[in-house]
């Protein structure tokens, strides 16, 4: 068994539900067995600034346990970052990290983040030596080597009922709607939410489609209702791109993916096509029973594998086993996108929604 007597935890990267379930989890256990817990506000980079590091107190903590989002504020990593597709690796501001965990004396670290969170921990951890274990967390479903992380559920849950409701109006007023959804270069949310929701076209980055077949579709489905208010929806994740001839071209210029579509179908001669943008609601939906399970989860075995002497791993949430992953082998991994072969995909596909060129 390792021996911990002070331990720090951050969030990094964009907030989400199941952030502050997981911090609470942690504590707990922590106190349990006598160590001490520390927390930085606003990322490791706070570490620098002596306000930003705090004793965490039972009270603190169990106040924003059935709350959305982080407590400790969430902030876009600065200790690596990109130009020209070139990684940067901010050499002085490590040294400055690791200045401070001395100063604190701390002895080992938790945190939730993305897969960008977990590349840049794996730069801290080789220069710093201090040992440390990630939490997988995003909305946008695109951490490599691990099935669920902390967010998904919950803003799945969210975005379908956000497409009831727009079904519910749609119904009212015979319009087609298109909602888009967060994810930034990858599908998975939309995808999900809906498939779930039953969506009748689901436009995802990974699958070109043809707006001439995507008509045809959303006619198909309006012919099937005898009153001729089938409200399609169509679900746009937001990482869906213009077409090469319409990027340069003003009149469509600020256009989000939902609104582009939009306004795309219109120009095809479909009348009372709406779009609507939920944006960072969706980051903010209640947590999920699954995010406050695999909050629970992953605090466990956090706990666990960081007294045991694992480091410098993100842990891994398959089914209900959860293994480990190494830093390095998340930094030099893709982002997890939305395949061909998804099992979910084809599911989407045989039901009837419109997905685009699959084969």
């Amino acid at each position: 068994m390792r021996s911990i007597k002070r331990i720090f935890i951050f969030s990094s990267g964009g907030d989400c539900p199941g952030l502050n379930q997981v911090l609470f989890h942690l504590y707990k256990m922590f106190v349990q067995r006598k160590i001490e817990v520390y927390v930085i506000y606003n990322g490791l980079a706070g570490i620098i600034d002596p306000k930003n590091v705090k004793k965490l107190t039972y009270d603190e903590v169990h106040s924003h346990f059935g709350k959305s989002g982080t407590f400790l504020g969430s902030v876009r990593d600065t200790v690596t970052s990109k130009k020209d597709g070139e990684l940067f690796v901010d050499h002085p501001l490590i040294v400055q990290i690791d200045s401070a965990f001395h100063r604190y004396k701390f002895d080992a670290g938790l945190f939730t983040g993305g897969n960008g969170s977990m590349a840049s921990m794996y730069h801290v951890s080789k220069y710093t030596g201090m040992p440390m274990i990630g939490i997988p967390k995003t909305i946008d479903g695109d951490v490599p080597f691990t099935n669920f992380s902390l967010g998904f559920s919950s803003a799945s849950e969210y975005l379908i009922q956000e497409i009831n409701r727009l079904r519910s109006t749609s119904h009212s007023h015979g319009t087609i709607h298109c909602i888009q959804a967060m994810g930034r270069d990858a599908g998975h949310l939309a995808l999900h939410a809906g498939f779930s929701a039953a969506a009748t076209a689901v436009l995802i980055p990974e699958i070109s489609f043809d707006y001439q077949e995507l008509k045809d579709c959303l006619l198909a489905r309006i012919s099937m209702s005898e009153s001729g208010r089938a409200c399609p929806i169509l679900v746009v994740s937001e990482g869906v791109q213009k077409l090469p001839e319409d990027v340069d071209n003003p009149k469509y210029a600020n256009m989000g993916a939902a609104r582009y579509v939009s306004v795309k179908l219109t120009e095809l001669g479909l009348s009372h096509v709406k779009y609507s943008v939920p944006g960072h609601s969706q980051r903010g939906a209640e947590p999920t029973y699954y995010d406050y399970k695999r909050a629970a989860i992953f605090a466990v075995e956090a706990v666990k594998r960081l007294l045991s002497g694992e480091t410098n791993v993100m842990l891994s949430y398959e089914g209900d086993h959860v293994s480990s992953v190494p830093f390095e082998d998340i930094m030099q991994a893709d982002t997890k996108m939305v395949s061909k072969r998804s099992t979910l995909l084809k599911y989407a596909i045989d039901s009837g929604i419109y997905i685009g060129d699959v084969s």
